[in-house]
């Protein structure tokens, strides 16, 4: 009876009941790994991971201030160095972008993509809409995952390069781990070596979609 439009229903001459429309904020949160493996260099004209993953980022959100929608987000590599709750508003805006852009002098190795989605769990209250920009090349991120996805709604996109799928035929070269340092010469010229290093690759894809 509260909701009955009673000048309308005197004009039309039957009742007349005022509809309610609830206004629903979509809050936004990016997960951002910036770990060493996000800047291996393949000598193409493609970007580095992290640069796609920053672009991409950013974009999401200036998209996220042009709805008026609060957005936060953790970035992380082998330590979270900066987290923030979503907010609305330029400046927040301005302060993402610039956490994007400028990363922090100090790196730490390793990469905490795991802890980095426990924290964001812990950080979002309301279900939001969660991007995961990463390569996954870590262990230990799957459970927190599904975890996350079971109250928001995710989205995990996953950066890959050339080197990922293949590697070039160029004799024993000497490669450097990413995030441990580690050395060895592997054998590139080695067709079985290639192969195995593919199967690697498909084998982690195939366990990234089946926990997606």
């Amino acid at each position: 009876i509260r909701s009955i439009d009673w000048n309308v229903t005197a004009r039309m001459g039957r009742p007349f009941v005022k509809v309610f429309e609830e206004e629903r904020e979509l809050q936004i949160f990016i997960v951002m790994d910036s770990s060493a493996s996000m800047f291996v260099d393949c000598g193409n004209k493609n970007p580095v991971k992290y640069a796609a993953g920053a672009n991409l980022a950013a974009l999401v959100t200036l998209a996220a201030e042009m709805n008026g929608c609060p957005v936060g987000a953790v970035f992380f590599d082998g330590q979270i160095h900066f987290s923030c709750k979503p907010m609305s508003g330029k400046e927040r805006t301005m302060l993402l972008l610039t956490h994007l852009d400028k990363l922090p002098a100090q790196r730490v190795q390793g990469s905490v993509l795991g802890n980095a989605l426990i924290g964001a769990g812990k950080i979002l209250r309301k279900r939001s809409l969660v991007f995961v920009i990463s390569d996954f090349r870590t262990a230990g991120w799957e459970t927190p995952l599904i975890k996350l996805a079971q109250k928001n709604d995710l989205v995990a996109i996953r950066l890959t390069d050339d080197f990922d799928r293949m590697l070039p035929s160029l004799g024993s070269v000497t490669f450097k781990d990413m995030e441990s340092d580690l050395k060895m010469v592997l054998p590139t010229s080695s067709a079985r070596f290639r192969e195995e290093w593919k199967n690697r690759n498909e084998s982690m894809v195939w366990r990234w979609k089946e926990n997606c």
